[in-house]
Formats: C-alpha cells, structure tokens, sequence
C-alpha cells in the first residue's frame, strides 16, 4: 500500500486524539499527587507532634499514594509524548506528500565536506533538499548513517539494501513507531554531541583504594546515627540525626559526582534510553531479508546494553536533585551509581559505538523505505554491458509530482550528450535529475521514472561554482580549480564515472570559452563513463561531424522557439528533443523586461 496524504492525516488525527486523551489523563493524576502531598504534610506534622497510630498510617498511606502517582504520572506522560511525537510524524509526512519538507530541521550540511564531488550542485543537502526530502529519522546516528549513504560516492549499486527497502516499504506502522521511538526529548535539530561517547574515549579513572575504605565505614556510619538518633529521642531524633549526616556525608558524595565528569547525565540518559526503544523496535523489524535478520540480532543484544546503560545514568541523573541528593548521602548513592556506570563501561563500552551504527542503519533503512512508501518511482536493474544508464520518463524527485515533466535517456560509455536550449528551459534540471537518479540507485531507493537499469559508476558535477573573497579567488579560477578536481578524479580508479558540466567558463570571453570547453571534453577522449555538457555554445554541437558516434545532440526550447514566434512571453514543455537548437531567448528576456534590446 502506498502512502498518500489522507493516510497520513487520518493517522495524525487518531494521535491528536490519543494526544488529548492522555493530556486529561495527566491532569487529573497531577490534582491526585497534589492531593496526597498535602495529607503527606499533615500526616508527618502530626507524627512529629504526636506519634499515633493513625498519623503513621495517614503519612505512610499519603506517601505510598503520592510515589504510585508519580510512576503513574511518568506512565501518562510518556505515552502523551508518543502520541505527539507520532501526530508529528504523520503530519509531515502529509507535508511531504504536499511538496513541503523543509521543517527547519537538520539539513545534512553538518554532515558533507565543501569539496564534495557533487552535493551542492545536486541540492543533495540544504534547506529544501534530498536529504530533508529522505529525513525521517529521530536520532543523530540514523541522521548520520543516512547522510554518510546519500554522499559515499564509491561505485557500487548495493542491491542488498535495495531488497531490504523494499521490505520496509509495506511496514508503515513499524517506521512510524521506530521514528517515534528514537526521538528523546532533546533538540530536533541533533541531539548534540554524544557525551557517553566521549566519555567513554576519555574515562577518569576511578578515585584511589583508599577513598572507598571512607565509603565502606561512611555507609555503615549513616545508617548507625540514624537508628541511634531514633533510639534516643524518636522520630525527632532521627529527622536530626538525618539531617546532620546529610550535611556532612554531601561533600564526600560529591567526590564521586565530579569523578565521573559527566556534564549533562540527565540529557545522555534520555538519548540512550530513546536508543534502547529503537534499537528494540528495530530487534522487531519485519521482513525475511538475510540482513534485516542479521540486523535484528544485532539490534537485540544492543538494545538490552544500552537498557543496562540507561539505569545507571538514570541512577546518576537523579543525583542532580537537591532533595534526593541529601538523603542519598546517607549511605554515599553516588559512589555506588559510579561504580556500577564504570563496570558497565569495562562490559560493554566497546561495544557501544557498533551499537550507535546499528541503530543508524535501522533507521536510515526506515527513512528509505518511507520515501519509497509516500513518493514512488521504479527500482532499478543492472543495465547491459555498454549501456551506464538507461531510463524511461525520469523527471527531478525534488520537483512536485503532479507536474514535473520525465524523459528519456540512454547514456553509454565513453559518450558525450551535449544540451543545448533557452534560458530556463529545463537543462541544468535534467542534469540534477540524471545525476540524482545515480544517487538514488546507489542509495538503494526507488528513482522518480517508469523505467531505471543502471551500472555501477561514480558521480561528479561542476555547475554551482561562486567567487571567494577571503581567499581572493574569483568566480573563474574556483570553477578552473574544480574542474581539476574532477578530471584528475575521472583518470582514476576503474569504475566509471558521470560527469556534469553545466555551462562551464561563463567567466572568459566566448572564445576562449569554447575553446576551454572543447579541450575539457577532449582531455576526457577514452576515460571510463560519460559527460552531460549544458551549453548556450552552439559552436560545440559540430563536434559531433568529426565524431557521431561519440557525441549525442538533444535540447530543451520555449513555446516561442516551437511556435516559432518572436513574442516576449514564453511557456516551457521541458520535454527533451534530439539535435541542436538553433534560437535563443535572451534577448526577448531582456525585452521582455523594458531593456533597451532593439538597438543591440
């Protein structure tokens, strides 16, 4: 079943329903615990004053109630955020399925290098782009597995991956529940940086043997003085005896607090305890793909580590509030939370960053599989010895659905396929295309066309190149020093490679312009792939009378250039036609907005 919007909003408003549901639910256990808190006052006023039978029972009875309130109060709360979180998720998912995907969330630019091959030339990242189009995941390691996919530009087509994306695809329920479930309550924009994981690369080690010969005789000291207190002067004497050891017994707990060095226990607590859910609805994935079964057994054994992880940091977490802080100096809670955090960290701390990769391809398998569910598309095949690529209608997967245009194309090795058209006519948007078609492939997710075969190839792009003023380079020389960069990248390794060159050289006079790029394309003359060169040169389609079977000519044109009118309003078909065109639109664009043309 494929994902459409009213799928999506039908689930979102079950959620806000649940989502209301629990809010009243909340409330009303809140009023409860503020009920059981006043009768726990009273109780405890009266027991101090006078000890009897019923202001015992009263402050025992009150304080049993408000802690079963309060686990239930914890209960409540965390299924109402569930039930948010998943109205979120489906509420974007309609957006999505609506051509809105730019939620000002993480845009992958955290994640690419500025001298990547082709991510920004293929809006790949940034707001707007591939990556927030694929993005459903809730954790920073799916965030980054996903990422490290969509820009690994080694060749290969992993069909591995494929088969297990089209398994997820049918489970709606499941990556709607794992996207819920690794979303703790931190930031949405990453969940910053892992400080188990730097803990864990940079230890301390634990206090000297002397200090916990202090804790053993603290422990048994505490405990003492209040039994003490409590034999001397009742219930008052205790709540002294308490009180003093609180005080003096604070400090030394605070050793171990400060040992651990540990700066924000109560967020890496959340963050690993929204992993260990993950990772458990990952040991829960469907499907009976080799490796999705291979990947639940992972998921399983990491998912009961990280519990065990969670516990001890929750344990440390609670030490940051003052009341509990106290009473637990009583018998130094916080040298015990430190050693059971640094026995699980000699157990299992190795293993915790597989851990971390595991949930990540749990979860970019899940982002895949979802953008296959809500935006369709064919799942590619290995194409015939000879042939790179070879589609039927592909269109750009980040246009909208309902009226972007597909064509045709069927590139080969050692071609060149020369574009040529009017301005905005449709050229550097099939360039992206073709090139986004290897990056999906690759990916392991489905390519916006009727039909895809392709072979495993690399990808380079040279079309979005700006001037830089801190380095005093102009706009010329960062596009002459890119072009470098990838021919030098076209001449090595064995695979082939797909080469994009839009409009290149536009910063020199049209000679040597044409000459530069006529001695781009020969330089590439018996390399491995294929090059897709936009162009306004129409000098450069006569390289084709010396070469015919090496250079294909297609173009794009405006409805004036079909209609062959010299009216200033133009309309675009986007539909890609062979040979040359012969017109331009330039200067009926400048016409067309009140340039003096007519004396050109």
């Amino acid at each position: 079943m494929t994902l459409t919007v009213a799928t999506h909003q039908a689930a979102a408003e079950a959620a806000a329903s649940e989502a209301r549901r629990r809010r009243r639910s909340y409330n009303l256990i809140a009023l409860l615990r503020f009920v059981a808190f006043i009768a726990l006052a009273i109780g405890a006023a009266a027991t101090i004053a006078d000890a009897t039978v019923w202001s015992i029972a009263l402050a025992g009875g009150s304080l049993a109630a408000f802690l079963l309130l309060a686990l239930w109060h914890l209960q409540v709360d965390d299924h109402l955020r569930r039930a948010r979180l998943l109205e979120r998720y489906h509420r974007r998912g309609s957006e999505r399925l609506q051509g809105q995907w730019d939620h000002g969330q993480d845009d992958g630019t955290t994640w690419v290098s500025a001298k990547h091959a082709f991510a920004a030339d293929l809006d790949v990242v940034g707001p707007g782009g591939l990556f927030q189009l694929l993005n459903t995941a809730g954790s920073r390691p799916g965030r980054s597995q996903l990422a490290a996919w969509l820009l690994d530009n080694v060749a290969r087509v992993d069909a591995q991956r494929q088969g297990q994306v089209q398994q997820l695809a049918e489970a709606h329920a499941w990556r709607a529940s794992l996207a819920v479930m690794a979303t703790g309550d931190v930031d949405e924009h990453g969940d910053g940086v892992d400080e188990i994981e730097t803990w864990l690369a940079k230890r301390p080690a634990q206090p000297a043997a002397w200090w916990w010969v202090v804790v053993w005789i603290g422990r048994i000291l505490g405990p003492g003085l209040l039994v003490y207190g409590a034999w001397r002067d009742g219930g008052g004497g205790m709540l002294l005896a308490l009180l003093l050891v609180s005080v003096l017994w604070f400090p030394i707990d605070g050793i171990a607090r400060r040992s651990l060095a540990l700066k924000e226990p109560s967020r890496s607590r959340v963050r690993v305890r929204a992993y260990a859910r993950a990772l458990s609805a990952i040991a829960e994935a469907p499907g009976a793909h080799p490796e999705l079964a291979r990947l639940r057994s992972e998921a399983a054994t990491a998912a009961a580590g990280l519990e065990g992880l969670a516990k001890a940091l929750d344990a440390v977490a609670k030490g940051g509030n003052a009341l509990r802080a106290l009473l637990g100096a009583v018998v130094l809670i916080e040298w015990r939370n430190m050693r059971r955090l640094h026995r699980w960290a000699d157990q299992y701390g190795r293993d915790y960053p597989a851990w971390c990769a595991c949930l990540g391809r749990g979860e970019a398998l899940s982002c895949l599989a979802t953008y296959a569910a809500e935006q369709g598309g064919c799942w590619a095949n290995e194409a015939e010895a000879g042939h790179l690529l070879v589609t039927d209608d592909l269109a750009h997967p980040l246009l909208p659905r309902d009226s972007r245009v597909g064509n045709a194309i069927d590139l080969r090795d050692g071609q060149v396929l020369l574009l040529t058209g009017a301005n905005a006519s449709g050229k550097s948007t099939f360039m992206r295309a073709i090139a986004l078609a290897v990056v999906l492939t690759r990916l392991g997710a489905p390519v916006p066309a009727k039909s895809c075969a392709m072979r495993a190839m690399r990808l380079a792009t040279v079309m979005r190149v700006s001037d830089d003023l801190r380095s005093g380079r102009s706009r010329f020389q960062a596009e002459v020093e890119r072009l470098k960069v990838v021919l030098d990248l076209a001449h090595a390794g064995d695979a082939p490679l797909l080469l994009g060159l839009d409009e290149i050289l536009a910063g020199t006079n049209s000679r040597e312009r044409h000459l530069g790029t006529k001695a781009v394309i020969d330089h590439l003359r018996g390399t491995a792939g294929c090059l897709v060169v936009s162009t306004h040169d129409l000098d450069l389609a006569r390289l084709s009378e010396h070469e015919p079977e090496r250079f294909v000519l297609a173009h794009f044109a405006d409805r004036a250039a079909l209609e062959h009118s010299e009216g200033p309003d133009m309309a675009f078909d986007y539909a890609l036609r062979p040979g040359v065109l012969e017109t331009t639109n330039a200067l009926r664009v400048m016409k067309a907005f009140g340039l003096p043309v007519d004396e050109v």
